[in-house]
C-alpha cells in the first residue's frame, strides 16, 4: 500500500490528514492510543523505538487491524 498520512498538532489538537478524506481529530484514549472522529481513521496507536521516539503508527478499524505506517521525514 502506498499511502501517506500527515499527523500534526493544530490549535492544541492532534490531527490526521489524508488527501482523499476529511481531517480526523484524534483524542487520547490511553498510552499512545488515540481515537479519531472520522470513520476512516477510528483507532490509532503510535509505535515507539527503544529510546522512545515515535517511529510510526498502526490503524485499526472495521476493515483493517493493526495496519502499520512508518514515519518519514
Amino acid at each position: 500500500m502506498d499511502s501517506t498520512y500527515e499527523v500534526f498538532v493544530e490549535s492544541g489538537r492532534l490531527v490526521a490528514e489524508h488527501w482523499r478524506n476529511p481531517r480526523s481529530i484524534l483524542s487520547p484514549a490511553g498510552d499512545d492510543l488515540f481515537r479519531g472522529d472520522q470513520r476512516w481513521f477510528p483507532e490509532v496507536r503510535f509505535v515507539r523505538n527503544q529510546p522512545g521516539q515515535v517511529v510510526g503508527f498502526t490503524v485499526t478499524g472495521t476493515r483493517v487491524r493493526d495496519l502499520m505506517f512508518e514515519r518519514v521525514q
